[in-house]
């Protein structure tokens, strides 16, 4: 029997297995395939809400550490710190409310190009 010392009892975030190669592993083996993880692929899915703890980073997570019915996932960390630039962009009249969807809608492109060319050059 193991001394609880011994007992690995990973992360409570799934953030925290992206770091790590093992942990990854172990995250892949003990994540829940469910019929939620094949809605999601589905290709008239394009966002997945929800509350605080409901599995969101877990989902994306996982498809990111591994290929997984043919899909290619990448996770972009967006802090409070990226949004507070926004706000002071704003409040120094740099860019107008409106611009805000202009704004993320041409960094998730670049992202998106970035990481297919990525692939593409492999």
């Amino acid at each position: 029997m193991k001394s609880l010392a011994e007992i690995d009892l990973g992360y409570g975030d799934a953030t925290n297995y992206r770091k790590n190669k093992r942990m990854a592993q172990m995250f892949n083996e003990i994540f829940v395939k469910d019929r939620n993880l094949e809605r999601l692929l589905q290709e008239d899915s394009f966002f997945l809400i929800g509350e605080k703890g409901t599995g969101k980073t877990a989902y994306a997570t996982f498809l990111e550490n591994r290929e997984y019915k043919n899909t290619v996932t990448k996770v972009y960390e967006i802090s409070s710190t990226d949004f507070q630039i926004f706000l002071r962009l704003q409040k120094s009249g740099y860019l107008q409310l409106s611009d805000f969807t202009k704004v993320w809608e041409i960094i998730l492109l670049m992202l998106m190009a970035s990481e297919i060319n990525k692939r593409r050059y492999r």
